[in-house]
Formats: C-alpha cells, sequence, structure tokens
C-alpha cells in the first residue's frame, strides 16, 4: 500500500527555494490574505493526515493560516471543537459519533480505519478473562477505550458488574498503573506502550478482534454552512496529505514524528492497524448507525441521531467526488 521512499529534505528545501526566487523575478508582488483557523487534533498514528497537512504546508497552500492544537485524546479535541474552540477536529469514532448525535458538528470524512488501535494491558497474574473478576480497570468514558472494553466484557460472557470500572483520564492511566491502583488498563498508543513499561510483566491480553474502527474528520455544522470554501480547502488539504501517505510513506513519518512528538520507529511499526483511505462508504454510514444506537442502549446518548444527518458527505463531493461511493 505504501510506497516507501527515501527523501532529503534539505536537497528539496533548496531547490523549492531556488524555484521560488526564480518565479518572483517573472511575477508581479501581489499580497495573499490567509484565513485564520484552528484545528484541533489528538495524539496519535491514526491522526496522522492532520499532521501531514499541517507540516507539509497543504493546509498554507490553500491559503489558509491553520494553528493545529494538540490535546492528550481525541476526546478532548472534540469537546473543544464542541465548545468552539476550533473549526475542525480529528479523533477516535465514539466521541465524535456521540458528540454528533446532539451537538451542531458533522463527520465529513474518515481518514482510517482498521482494528487493533486499542489494547487491554494488565498485571502479571492476569492471563486471559477467566481471571477478570473483580479486577480494577482504567479508562477514559466516551472514548473508544470504553467501546473496546463493553465490547470485550460482551465477548467473554462477563458483565460490567463482575468488574471495577475505574474512568481516568488517558494522561492518569500509566501512573495509576504503576502505583498498583489498577489491575487493567483499556487504552491506545502510546500510553500502551508506556503501560507495559512500568508494570514488570505487563502484558496485552486483547487488541484485534474486539472493536473494529472508523476514524473521523469532524466540522462544525455552521462553519461548513457559513465558510463552505474554507471548509473545502481544509478538505483538499487531508485528500493532498492523502497522496503522500500512499505514495511518500517516509515523508509522512517524519511528518508525523515532528508533529506528534512520536518516534518513527514506533509509527513504522504502528501502521499495520490501519488503513489510511478517506472514503465515505455505505460502511461508515453503517457502523456510525450501529455506534449511535449502541450508545444510547449504554446511556452515553439519550438521542441516537440519523447517520446521514451524523456525516455530512458534501464536503467530500466538492472537492473529490470518487472518494464519496
Amino acid at each position: 500500500m505504501f510506497k516507501r521512499v527515501k527523501i532529503q529534505i534539505k536537497s528539496i528545501n533548496k531547490t523549492l527555494v531556488v524555484s521560488g526566487v526564480c518565479a518572483l523575478l517573472f511575477l508581479p508582488r501581489v499580497s495573499i490574505a490567509q484565513e485564520d483557523l484552528t484545528v484541533l487534533a489528538g495524539i496519535g498514528v491514526p491522526f496522522m493526515h492532520v499532521y501531514v497537512a499541517d507540516k507539509g504546508g497543504l493546509f498554507s497552500a490553500e491559503g489558509l493560516n491553520v494553528s493545529v492544537k494538540m490535546s492528550t485524546t481525541g476526546k478532548v479535541a472534540v469537546d473543544g471543537l464542541v465548545a468552539g474552540a476550533g473549526v475542525m477536529a480529528v479523533s477516535g469514532a465514539f466521541p465524535a459519533i456521540s458528540a454528533a448525535a446532539t451537538a451542531p458538528i458533522q463527520i465529513v470524512t474518515p481518514v482510517a480505519s482498521g482494528d487493533g488501535s486499542i489494547s487491554l494491558v494488565v498485571v502479571p497474574e492476569i492471563n486471559d478473562a477467566s481471571d477478570l473478576k473483580g479486577k480494577r480497570f482504567g479508562f477514559q468514558i466516551g472514548t473508544d477505550a470504553h467501546l473496546f472494553f463493553i465490547r470485550y466484557i460482551e465477548q467473554q460472557g462477563l458483565m460490567e458488574s463482575d468488574v471495577e470500572v475505574r474512568n481516568l483520564p488517558a494522561e492518569g492511566l500509566v501512573s495509576a498503573f504503576a502505583r498498583g491502583d489498577l489491575d487493567a488498563v483499556v487504552t491506545w498508543e502510546p500510553i500502551t506502550t508506556e503501560a507495559l513499561g512500568v508494570v514488570e510483566g505487563a502484558k496485552v491480553i486483547a487488541d484485534r478482534g474486539v472493536s473494529p474502527y472508523f476514524i473521523p474528520i469532524s466540522m462544525r455544522k455552521d462553519f461548513i454552512e457559513s465558510n463552505p470554501e474554507g471548509a473545502q480547502k481544509l478538505m483538499r488539504a487531508l485528500v493532498a496529505a492523502q497522496d503522500i501517505i500512499t505514495n511518500d510513506i517516509d515523508r509522512a513519518i517524519a511528518y508525523t514524528a515532528e508533529a506528534a512528538n512520536i518516534e518513527e520507529d514506533f509509527i513504522v511499526n504502528s501502521l499495520d492497524a490501519f488503513d489510511f483511505t478517506m472514503v465515505i462508504s455505505e460502511d461508515l454510514y453503517q457502523y456510525v448507525d450501529a455506534m449511535a444506537n449502541f450508545m444510547v442502549l449504554i446511556g452515553v446518548n439519550k438521542e441516537k441521531g440519523d447517520a446521514r444527518q451524523i456525516v455530512n458527505a458534501e464536503v467530500m463531493k466538492a472537492v473529490a467526488p470518487e472518494n464519496v461511493k
């Protein structure tokens, strides 16, 4: 899927500078006004499109002055989007769909899908699901880890009442695990690796096959309606980022490492967990509908919401209609 192409940033930059200088000799001087926008992003490999668009100058190429605000989790990014702290956010599916069912935001595209990005890390004494009764689980409620936990418990024939659940922010899970306050942690990378490193003998007993997912991009509905051109510019930058991810993965890895402060080797080892594609398909609508229904059943939302309203395909249709199936 990926074409690994070694790049020499310094040489490319020099070429661009020379080309730019030559172009300026023959073009009239003009002042280009840039539109200031804030984009909110969680920290993690599946949010790569936003990092690449930012560090690769793709937002700027669309005439946008984008400030990317990083947060520990995608849920924080979505909460900020709902509060008006930005116009676009990238997150896990759980917080995005939950918010879009009741708040004025919409999912405009997936940027990744896959299975295995969430893991159940346990202390050495736990070997399988039969050892889980009465154990203390830590995760952040309202995130994809929450969904993973519920589906895993159901798969194992357990009930939530069989274990003790502690709602902790993602940034507090590792320290709680290290102190012995938790027997099990449900989380994502890089927190999974950190948790494995603070308790000797800790291990992952579940990841793939529990909770497949989509990684969505969300936008404020009022932004899409009042500034469709701005929304389309953001989408074009993401589509251009997709091209870099597909055809020049080394460059995408370098941008992701710089933006999210993640080791390049870790990013490389994580790529197999994701399918980086921006296609709005019937599979996406079915997934959103099932997730929205699930959130009502577990009491996260009172209203289900309509998948065809939660997902707004019009921005993608205007930019890359071939990506809308």
